[in-house]
């Protein structure tokens, strides 16, 4: 039995794993982006339709009405506590356009780090930092203004 294998050049590999890297990298960004906005816009939604005003216990037993359905039909990421994260992440960035521009460049968990903080500069600046340094999550938490 004669082995009939063409040797492939190791380059032409090299290229096509680098365009494979490429587009996987580019669908996980598009994912991540659309998810970052579909929660801004569960999170503005809740706070001005749902809890408005109606803060306290009211507005506590609509968000966990509101988890309970929408996690058995979508999976924990829209549990009770990640409702609450959204809620925060639309009250701290309220200007559509600017949860556009950073929708592109930071991950959902850049932001639910960077919105726990109360100050709106340090807010900014850890926003600031991670996209134009590229700090991950783990610079964020370990950072020199970290939060208590």
């Amino acid at each position: 039995m004669t082995n009939n294998l063409v040797p492939v050049p190791t380059d032409l590999i090299g290229e096509l794993r680098g365009l494979i890297e490429a587009s996987r990298g580019r669908a996980a960004q598009a994912i991540n982006s659309e998810l970052v906005w579909l929660y801004w816009q569960v999170g503005k939604r809740l706070r001005q339709d749902v809890v408005g005003e109606r803060r306290g216990a009211y507005g506590e037993q609509i968000v966990a009405e509101v988890a309970r359905a929408l996690a058995t039909e979508y999976g924990g990421g829209f549990g009770k506590r990640n409702l609450h994260y959204m809620m925060r992440f639309a009250e701290v960035f309220e200007d559509p356009e600017i949860v556009h521009a950073l929708r592109a460049q930071l991950s959902w968990t850049h932001l639910r780090e960077i919105i726990a903080f109360e100050d709106p500069l340090k807010r900014q600046f850890y926003a600031e930092m991670c996209r134009i340094e590229r700090w991950s999550t783990r610079t964020l938490q370990a950072g020199p203004l970290r939060r208590p």
